[in-house]
């Protein structure tokens, strides 16, 4: 263990050279967010530390929770540093496992590692220190469920003794296959019974419980979806609720939002809808959804949920007075808040946080009726602002964060609205306390290169500490030059670092695409017809991070660093050499994985059409699509020869 950082943590006794060899072997086994050792590994005791003079102030005379807190900030900012923290004693390792207990991610599409990770919290007896658990995943219904139930009995059976638990987050969903594109989709996995027992407990302390509702346009989807919503009904627990429901007909929507409407009225603590969307089936051939009878949640007189601090609305079939079966006089827009924003924002006095994200015209006017301290904006074109930067300006002395970003598939690049040089120019001139800004960027046109005036703008900042810039990538071959690559992108944070040394990290998106998780890989052409395979955009999208940070071998110096969040730490370290020169191995791009055509990416950009066509025409997807198309054209051909042949022979016959 090098000498400074005993020193800096003044401890008199640091663990044998056996010690810390067993040590580090245990924490080898994982680099990213928790030290993985599975439950049957050594067990480290940990020795009270003595401070190495007893007269001077020294982390060993720290109490538990102080060091707790340390490390839990240092967890936050910089998890493998606490990596290396465990390393400095037995004493520093428990109580660095302490602190990685707090915060417990389960992805049950991992059950071998998620059974690992909950078996070392029971056999640590860290179950106490468990603040928040997350359980996500997603399935397809022919995968066996019995690794994934393992893992949920296990974590049931542990839930009593988690007295510390504060907030519990469910997100598990599977994918749901159709006859056609339009009705297959996501379902959510109800929550176990044995986990919604387990969630209340004496005392005013509140387990929060945040879940997502998602149903795809299946009958049997919308049956699964209902009973999850009956088990959430009445629930003290339930504090966030996302919804997003597809549906094919009146009927069946309609009898899914009764069972939404008894949860909204019946549980006290829900404080937040982040999401509401409601609608019939996008990216196909028809143009809306049902015209009535009505389907929607249908709240009238004084029925409402409990009073929210989140509302978030994308599509929903808004009921109208000639619908049958509307059980209001005026509209149901009218009925919530006549078209919500406008009306409310006026009233808006304690709202901190504001997202105008969809693309709307709506948003000019309600901004300019806020007059609460906001302290994040987020919006999606500079348009929504009417591009007076005067309509951010008045919330100068409070806003921390700016966003103005659109999903790059929104993006219409004649008249995509970017903000301009001038205009950020006037901003960081007038927002002194902004801290994080957030924006798509535009490349020069004329010259192909970086827009550097933006940069310079946006290092213009004085308090600016964290940069995420968004380039587009285009849908198809070739890309847009010049190309975000691991290169230009060290280029790009050493140039906005050498203007403002304040800043500290900066995240560079090529493709502004959100990435979806999971099946399907079809892009959606119409009713019945789909391009199989993954899409260009997605697979050649990739998101760097460059990052000062602290060298350990020089104190108070720090240096840059850049990786791809995209690839794996081992693929990173593998970036970082092919990117200083070292030898590429000539590979046939049909023969690479998935992993390795975003390697490339990262290190050289997106794959030209070329390229991109041998490694899609390699995929199992395209070659079974390929193969149904082959048949069915030689099916038609038979059918047609055989016509042409008994034409031919009724024509000698009639000779």
């Amino acid at each position: 263990m090098p000498r400074k950082l005993i020193r800096h943590f003044r401890l008199g006794r640091c663990p044998s050279s056996h010690a810390k060899a067993e040590t580090q072997r245990v924490i080898a086994h994982n680099q990213h967010e928790t030290l993985h050792a599975p439950a049957k590994e050594i067990e480290i005791n940990a020795r009270s530390p003595v401070p190495l003079d007893s007269t001077k102030p020294s982390v060993a005379q720290l109490p538990d929770d102080v060091v707790h807190t340390i490390l839990g900030l240092l967890q936050c900012v910089r998890p493998e540093t606490l990596q290396a923290v465990a390393l400095v004693s037995s004493s520093l390792y428990c109580q660095a496992r302490y602190v990685q207990s707090q915060h417990v991610h389960i992805d049950l599409d991992r059950p071998n590692n998620a059974l690992d990770r909950l078996s070392l919290i029971s056999r640590l007896r860290h179950a106490a220190a468990v603040q928040a658990v997350r359980v996500v995943g997603f399935r397809t219904r022919n995968q066996d469920a019995q690794d994934r139930n393992q893992v949920l009995v296990h974590l049931v059976n542990m839930m009593p003794s988690m007295t510390g638990l504060s907030r519990f987050d469910w997100h598990v969903k599977q994918f749901s296959m159709g006859s056609s594109l339009d009705d297959e989709g996501w379902t959510s996995l109800p929550i176990p019974s044995g986990i919604l027992t387990a969630l209340p407990r004496p005392g005013p302390h509140l387990v929060r419980l945040h879940t997502s509702v998602w149903c795809c346009a299946l009958e049997s989807s919308h049956d699964e979806t209902r009973t999850f919503l009956h088990s959430l009904e009445g629930n003290q627990n339930l504090s966030t609720l996302s919804v997003e429901v597809v549906y094919m007909s009146e009927e069946m929507c309609r009898d899914t939002m009764r069972a939404l409407k008894r949860v909204l009225l019946s549980c006290p603590n829900l404080t937040r809808l982040p999401q509401i969307d409601v609608h019939f089936p996008r990216g196909t051939c028809f143009g809306g959804g049902p015209e009535g009878p009505y389907c929607g949640l249908g709240f009238s007189g004084d029925e409402k949920p409990p009073p929210l601090q989140e509302l978030g609305l994308h599509e929903y079939p808004w009921g109208r007075t000639n619908w049958t079966g509307y059980p209001n006089q005026t509209g149901e827009a009218v009925h919530w808040a006549n078209f919500l924003l406008e009306t409310i924002a006026p009233s808006l006095t304690m709202v901190r946080d504001l997202a105008l994200d969809q693309p709307s015209s709506m948003g000019i006017e309600p901004l300019d009726d806020i007059t609460s301290p906001l302290e994040m904006l987020s919006l999606s074109t500079w348009k929504r602002v009417g591009k007076e930067p005067r309509r951010i300006i008045k919330f100068a002395s409070t806003l921390r964060r700016l966003r103005i970003h659109e999903d790059e598939s929104g993006w219409k690049y004649d008249s995509h609205s970017f903000i301009t040089a001038p205009d950020l120019i006037h901003l960081s001139t007038s927002l002194p306390n902004l801290q994080h800004l957030a924006l798509d960027m535009e490349r020069d046109q004329e010259t192909q290169q970086w827009s550097y005036e933006m940069l310079d703008a946006i290092a213009a900042f004085p308090a600016l500490r964290t940069v995420e810039l968004w380039f587009a990538v285009g849908h198809e071959p070739p890309a847009p030059q010049p190309l975000l690559t691991v290169s230009s992108a060290r280029h790009l944070g050493d140039y906005l670092r050498a203007r403002n040394d304040n800043i500290q990290r900066v995240t560079f998106h090529s493709g502004g695409l959100d990435p979806d998780s999971g099946p399907p890989l079809r892009r959606p052409l119409g009713d019945d017809f789909y391009v199989p395979g993954p899409p260009w955009a997605k697979q050649n999208s990739v998101t760097f991070e460059y990052e000062m940070i602290y060298d350990a071998e020089v104190p108070y110096h720090r240096r840059s660093n850049i990786i791809c969040l995209d690839l794996s730490s081992a693929m990173n370290a593998r970036l970082c050499q092919l990117a200083q020169g070292a030898t590429r191995p000539q590979t046939d791009p049909g023969e690479l994985g998935a992993d390795e055509i975003r390697l490339i990416a990262a290190l050289d950009g997106p794959l030209d059409k070329v390229k991109w066509n041998a490694w899609l025409n390699k995929q199992p997807e395209v070659i079974a699509y390929n193969a149904d198309t082959q048949r069915i054209h030689d099916e038609i051909e038979a059918i047609i020869n055989r016509s042409s042949l008994r034409r031919r022979l009724a024509a000698l016959v009639r000779r």
